[in-house]
């Protein structure tokens, strides 16, 4: 009986516990630590940003600029995403543009070079052929992550773009035609991410 006397006194302390946590006492208390915590953060809002004179000023214009840093290179956030998806739409026409400039200047680039219509057909023809790895470059940016195949293919695509220039006033075709291939290839990763 001994024992059964003091599972009856445990289990009305819990019932007792249970009852009080919903009294008024219990509620006053949390709604004082809400309180509390409400008055915490209007005195470090007040130390953060300061008067307008004063050396908190500065600090906060810092403050906004390590956040602004944050939200731009934590994949995490969707302002990332959209800063990546906005640099991303202004690069893409400045390749194609190159390009055209490229078919425009045929002329002086086939008398330079002493090209056929074959030869300088097969540097647009690059492009076909690079086409091939966009099946595989989707793993690729599974695994590698979509910012670093962005900057990455940026890059590339700019150092093609600055060596297929470089290889067309060393008369060097063969270069021209490898710079191209690169040019495509970091195009064509741009346009998956």
């Amino acid at each position: 009986l001994g024992s059964m006397g003091e599972e009856r006194s445990e289990s009305q302390v819990v019932g007792e516990g249970s009852q009080s946590s919903g009294s008024s006492r219990d509620r006053w208390a949390n709604n004082e630590v809400l309180h509390e915590t409400r008055q915490e953060r209007r005195a470090r809002r007040q130390r953060t940003w300061g008067d307008a004179d004063g050396p908190a000023r500065s600090r906060s214009s810092s403050d906004l600029m390590s956040r602004v840093v944050v939200h731009l290179v934590d994949p995490r956030r969707t302002i990332h995403r959209y800063f990546l998806l906005i640099l991303i739409c202004c690069f893409i026409p400045g390749p194609y543009f190159y390009d055209a400039l490229l078919e425009a200047y045929k002329g002086p680039i086939c008398e330079s070079l002493s090209l056929s219509n074959e030869q300088f057909g097969m540097l647009f023809a690059v492009s076909s052929l690079t086409g091939i790895a966009c099946g595989p470059s989707g793993a690729a940016i599974d695994w590698l992550g979509r910012t670093r195949i962005a900057l990455g293919s940026g890059f590339v695509c700019a150092l093609g773009a600055t060596l297929t220039t470089m290889a067309f006033q060393w008369g060097m075709y063969g270069l021209m035609l490898v710079a191209r291939f690169f040019f495509w290839l970091a195009l064509y990763g741009l346009l998956l991410v």
